[in-house]
C-alpha cells in the first residue's frame, strides 16, 4: 500500500514537472514584463525593476525588456541612462514600435529632427495607420513652419484616432502660431472631453491664458486640476508662482495657505508658504507665520531650523545661533539636531571661528558618517584652506551618495582645475549633466571649462545651446562673449553684448565687455574712459576687480600709465586690490617706495588674494631684508591659506639664504596641496640635488618625487630629473633625460648645460663635457653651482 502511495506522489510530482517544462521562455519573459508592468503603473520602480531584470536574464536579446528598464530610468530622471538603454533596445529589433516611437520623441526634444523623422517613416512603413507617428510627424512639421503638410497630419492622426493628446497639443499649436489663441483654446476643450484626466492639456490652455495675461482664466484652470487631481499639491505650487509672477501676492498668498490647510501633514507646503512670505511680505510676516507654527506643535523641532534660517539669511546671526542651539540642547542626535549642528558650523564659519566649525562638523560626522550637508561643509572647509585632496575625497563620497548633488559637481570640478586636472573637472561636469542635462549653470561651467583647454569653438556652441533654452540667461551671453574675445571672433563677441543689452540690469556688464573689444581694437583711451566710469560708479562692486585689472591692458604708454595711476591715486575710496595695482604700476616704474606704501595699506584692508604680500616680499628682497621678506609672506600664509604663492616665495628666500631644511618641509607641504604640487616637486628635488644631495634618504625621496617629469616636455623639469640621477650616480640614466632638456630649451640655459656637461663628464665624453662647461662658464653668471661648473672645467683642461 505504501509503495502504490509513493508512485501516485512521484507520478504527481514528474507531472507538476512536466507542467513546469512545458511553459516556454517565452511564456516567462512575459510573465515578468506584466508583473513589471504592474509595478510600473504604481510607480514602484525597484520591484519593477527587479521583474524586467528577470525578464532580461531568460532572453537577453529582449528588446521589449531593456526598454522597459530605460523607461524606468527615464522616471527617476536618469536621462542619459534612459537614452542607452533605448538605444540597446532599438539594436536589438529595429522594427519594436515602442522603442521606435520613444526614440523619436527624444530626437524631437533634442532637436535633432532628421534622426526623428527617420524613425517615424519606419513606424508608418509598419503600420500606416499608427496615429501617434502621424502626430509626431505633425509636431516636427509645424516646428518647421510647414503649416500645410502638419495639418495632413494632424488629420491623418484625428482619422486613426480621435483622442490622440499629442496631435490635440499640435493643432493647437498650429492655431497659436497663427495667433488664433481662441481656436486654439477650443480645440484643447475638445481634447479635454475626449481625454478628461490628461493634465497635459489643462497645462497648455493655462500657458495660453497666460500668454495672454488672463490671470483669472489661468486660476480657473488650475482649479480644475486641483478638483480632478486632488492629491497633487504641486499643481496649488505652480498656480501660486504663476500669480506671483503677475504681482498678485494676496492670491498667491492665499493659494500657499490653503494648500497647508488642505495638506496638513506636508511640511513642504509650510515652508513653500514661509519662503513666500519672507521674499514677499518680510522677516516679521514669515516669522508670525511660524510662531503659530510653532504654537499648534510646539514638539515639532523643524519649525525652529526654518526660523533659524530666516535669521542667517538675514544677518541676525546672534538669533540664529540661540534658535541652532536650543534644538541641539533638546534633540542633539536625530537629523533635526544634527542639521542644527550642521547650519551652526556654517554659521562659525562665515565668521571665520574655522576652529568651531570644524569641531561641529566632526561632531556630526561621528554621529552620522555620510551627512551630506556635513561633508559638503568639511569640503568647502578644506577648499578654504588650499587642501584639495580632502576636499575631492568628501565631494567624491557625496556624489557617491547623491550623483544629482550640482553643488557637489561643481566644487568638484573646481578643485580639479585648481590641481591642473582640467579633463577630470570636464569629466566631472559631464556625469552631472547626465543626471540632470538641462542644468544652464553646469553647462556653462562646462563650456568654461573647454574655453580653458582651448576649446573655444566647442565652448560657444554649448553656449549657443544654453541660450537657444534660456535666452534671458545674462551668464551665457556674457560666456559667449568672454569666450570669443579669447580667440579674437569679435563679431561673435558683439552680436552676444548686443543680447546682453536686451536683458535688465546688464548695462554695466555689457558697457565693461564692450570695452575689452575697444581693447583689442587699439582704441585704449576709449576703453580705459569707459573702465573708470565703472569703476567710480563703485569701487567695492565685484565688475569692478575686473574693471581694475583690465585698466592695466590700457596703460602701455607713459602718458597712458601716469593717467592710471592718477587715477588710482585720487580714488575716494581704495580697495584692496586698487591698491595692489597702484603699487604693480609703481613697482613696474621703479617707484619702489610708493609701490611698497601702496603694498602695505592694501594688507591693511585684508585683501583676498596674495598678491600685495608677495609683492611687498620681492621689494623687501631687494632692500636685503630677507627675514623681513619671510615675516610678510608668512602673514600672507595665515591670512589666505588657500593660495601657495606665498609659500613658494617664502621656500626660495629660504633656500637663498641657505635654510635648505624649512625650503623642502615647505615643498613637501605645498606637494600635498596637488595644485602647485609640479611646481613644488621640482624645487624641493632641485634644492635636495644641489645642497643636500650627500643625504641618501633626502637624495632617495628627490629621485622618487623627480620621477614624474620622465615623460614631460619642460626642459627645468627634465633637467631636475637629470641632476638628480646624477647626483644619484645613474649618469647614464641622466644623460637621455638632459638631451632631452636641452632640446627643449628654446633659450641658452647655463645651468642646465652645466649639468649636461657634468653627466657627460661622468660618462667619458670629455670632448662634449668641455664644450657645454665652456657654455655654462663662459660668462659671469649667476646660478647654483656656478664654481662647481668651473672646477668641472678646469679637471677638463
Amino acid at each position: 500500500m505504501k509503495k502504490n502511495v509513493s508512485i501516485r506522489i512521484i507520478c504527481l510530482f514528474m507531472t507538476c514537472l512536466l507542467f513546469t517544462a512545458c511553459k516556454s521562455p517565452e511564456e516567462k519573459h512575459d510573465k515578468y514584463i506584466e508583473r513589471g508592468d504592474s509595478y510600473f503603473e504604481q510607480s514602484d520602480y525597484i520591484k519593477a525593476r527587479l521583474e524586467y531584470k528577470n525578464a532580461a536574464k531568460i532572453i537577453p536579446s529582449s528588446s521589449e525588456a531593456i526598454y522597459k528598464l530605460g523607461l524606468i530610468e527615464e522616471a527617476e530622471g536618469n536621462y542619459q541612462s534612459a537614452w542607452s538603454a533605448f538605444m540597446v533596445s532599438e539594436q536589438q529589433n529595429p522594427e519594436f514600435l515602442p522603442i521606435l516611437l520613444k526614440l523619436s520623441e527624444f530626437f524631437i526634444i533634442g532637436q535633432q529632427t532628421e534622426e526623428a523623422n527617420k524613425r517615424i517613416d519606419k513606424i508608418l512603413a509598419i503600420d500606416p495607420q499608427h496615429a501617434k507617428a502621424h502626430a509626431l510627424k505633425a509636431s516636427i512639421y509645424l516646428r518647421d513652419k510647414a503649416f500645410n503638410q502638419a495639418q495632413q497630419e494632424i488629420d491623418l492622426s484625428f482619422k486613426y484616432d480621435q483622442s490622440n493628446l499629442i496631435a490635440y497639443s499640435v493643432q493647437a499649436g498650429m492655431y497659436i502660431a497663427q495667433k488664433k489663441y481662441e481656436t486654439a483654446i477650443q480645440t484643447l476643450d475638445k481634447g479635454i472631453v475626449l481625454n478628461p484626466k490628461e493634465p497635459s492639456l489643462y497645462l497648455l490652455k493655462a500657458t495660453i491664458y497666460s500668454e495672454q495675461d488672463d490671470v483669472q482664466a489661468v486660476t480657473d484652470v488650475y482649479t480644475k486640476l486641483f478638483e480632478i487631481f486632488p492629491e497633487k499639491i504641486s499643481y496649488r505650487f505652480d498656480l501660486a508662482q504663476i500669480l506671483k509672477e503677475f504681482s498678485k501676492t494676496e492670491e498667491a498668498r492665499k493659494i500657499y495657505q490653503d494648500a497647508v490647510l488642505a495638506f496638513p501633514d506636508n511640511g513642504e507646503a509650510k515652508l513653500r508658504l514661509i519662503q513666500y512670505l519672507e521674499v514677499e511680505q518680510g522677516i516679521g510676516e514669515a516669522k508670525q507665520e511660524i510662531q503659530s507654527f510653532i504654537k499648534n506643535e510646539p514638539e515639532q523641532k523643524l519649525f525652529y531650523l526654518w526660523l533659524a534660517d530666516i535669521y542667517t539669511r538675514n544677518n541676525e546671526h546672534e538669533n540664529a545661533i540661540l534658535t541652532l542651539k536650543n534644538i541641539i540642547d533638546t534633540d542633539p542626535d536625530n537629523w533635526i539636531g544634527l542639521n542644527a549642528q550642521t547650519n551652526l558650523a556654517q554659521i562659525e564659519l562665515s565668521r571665520g571661528d574655522i576652529q568651531l566649525a570644524n569641531n561641529l562638523i566632526t561632531i556630526v560626522l561621528k554621529k552620522e558618517v555620510n551627512n551630506i550637508d556635513a561633508l559638503l561643509l568639511r569640503a568647502n572647509l578644506s577648499f578654504i584652506q588650499g587642501d584639495y585632496r580632502k576636499a575631492i575625497q568628501d565631494l567624491r563620497t557625496i556624489l557617491n551618495h547623491d550623483p544629482k548633488f550640482l553643488k557637489a559637481s561643481r566644487t568638484l570640478a573646481e578643485a580639479l582645475l585648481i590641481q591642473g586636472h582640467n579633463d577630470l573637472a570636464i569629466d566631472t561636469l559631464l556625469q552631472a549633466l547626465e543626471k540632470t542635462p538641462d542644468d544652464k549653470g553646469t553647462l556653462v561651467g562646462l563650456a568654461q571649462l573647454y574655453a580653458l583647454r582651448g576649446e573655444q569653438d566647442t565652448a560657444i556652441n554649448i553656449l549657443k545651446q544654453v541660450t537657444d533654452i534660456f535666452p534671458d540667461y545674462s551668464v551665457a551671453w556674457e560666456s559667449i562673449a568672454r569666450t570669443a574675445l579669447e580667440v579674437g571672433q569679435v563679431t561673435v563677441a558683439e552680436n552676444a553684448i548686443k543680447e546682453l543689452q536686451k536683458i535688465d540690469d546688464q548695462d554695466t556688464l555689457s558697457k565693461f565687455l564692450l570695452a575689452k573689444i575697444d581693447i583689442q581694437n587699439g582704441h585704449e583711451q576709449k576703453a580705459s574712459d569707459a573702465l573708470k566710469a565703472i569703476i567710480q560708479n563703485d569701487v567695492n562692486a565685484p565688475l569692478s576687480a575686473y574693471a581694475l585689472a583690465t585698466l592695466l591692458e590700457t596703460a602701455k604708454s607713459k602718458e597712458n600709465v601716469g593717467d592710471v595711476k592718477k587715477f588710482l591715486s585720487d580714488l575716494p575710496d581704495h580697495t584692496p586690490l586698487s591698491l595692489t595695482i597702484l603699487g604693480a604700476i609703481n613697482m613696474q616704474n621703479r617707484n619702489m617706495e610708493e609701490a611698497e606704501v601702496a603694498f602695505r595699506q592694501a594688507i591693511k584692508l585684508n585683501p583676498k588674494s596674495q598678491d600685495a604680500y608677495t609683492s611687498l616680499a620681492q621689494i623687501l628682497l631687494e632692500q636685503k631684508s630677507p627675514q623681513n621678506a619671510i615675516e610678510v609672506l608668512g602673514a600672507a600664509e595665515q591670512a589666505i591659506p588657500s593660495e601657495a604663492g606665498a609659500s613658494m616665495l617664502k621656500a626660495i628666500i629660504l633656500t637663498q639664504i641657505g635654510e635648505f631644511d624649512q625650503a623642502i618641509a615647505i615643498y613637501e607641504a605645498a606637494i600635498e596641496r596637488s595644485d602647485v604640487a609640479e611646481a613644488a616637486s621640482n624645487n624641493m628635488a632641485q634644492v635636495i640635488a644641489d645642497f643636500k644631495y650627500k643625504d641618501t634618504a633626502l637624495l632617495k625621496k628627490a629621485r622618487l618625487i623627480a620621477e614624474r617629469f620622465i615623460n614631460s616636455s619642460n626642459p627645468n623639469h627634465l633637467d631636475t630629473l637629470g641632476w638628480v640621477y646624477y647626483r644619484s650616480d645613474l649618469s647614464i640614466q641622466a644623460q637621455p633625460i638632459l638631451e632631452k632638456a636641452m632640446k627643449f630649451t628654446k633659450e641658452s640655459n647655463p645651468q642646465i648645460a652645466f649639468h649636461y656637461g657634468a653627466v657627460l663628464k661622468a660618462n667619458g665624453n670629455m670632448e662634449q663635457a668641455k664644450k657645454y662647461l665652456l657654455q655654462a662658464t663662459s660668462k659671469d653668471f649667476s646660478y647654483d653651482g656656478f664654481d662647481e661648473a668651473k672646477r668641472l672645467l678646469e679637471d677638463l683642461k
